[in-house]
């Protein structure tokens, strides 16, 4: 997982790996959920951020709306967004996804 604060914006990557042997499948979001992806820092909700036509600035999901990560074992899928970045005094994150157990503490990288 990889966490940057630059110009204003905080990227956001995280890796879906299956450790398994077994083809799994996770299904990322759908269009409708993005609302739900967010990071908290110093008692305030950040959204990911969206460009002048409303797109999300994130991995976009194929046709239908939905982005599913089929992975066979071993294999990863690598998710990101683009959130509001956090004042600079902030250092760590915890970073909200449907499905998934939050990420706490997520140290923040400044460049």
């Amino acid at each position: 997982m990889e966490c940057k604060r630059k110009e204003g914006v905080l990227t956001i990557k995280v890796r879906f790996r299956n450790t398994g042997t077994a083809t799994a499948a996770h299904n990322i979001y759908d269009r409708r959920e993005y609302g739900e992806y967010y990071v908290t820092a110093a008692n305030k909700k950040y959204f990911i951020l969206k460009d002048s036509e409303g797109t999300y600035l994130a991995t976009q999901a194929g046709g239908g709306g939905y982005l599913l990560a089929n992975l066979s074992g071993g294999q990863a899928f690598q998710w990101w967004a683009k959130y509001p970045a956090p004042p600079p005094e902030v250092k760590k994150i915890q970073l909200i996804m449907p499905r998934v157990t939050p990420f706490d503490d997520v140290p923040i990288t400044d460049q």
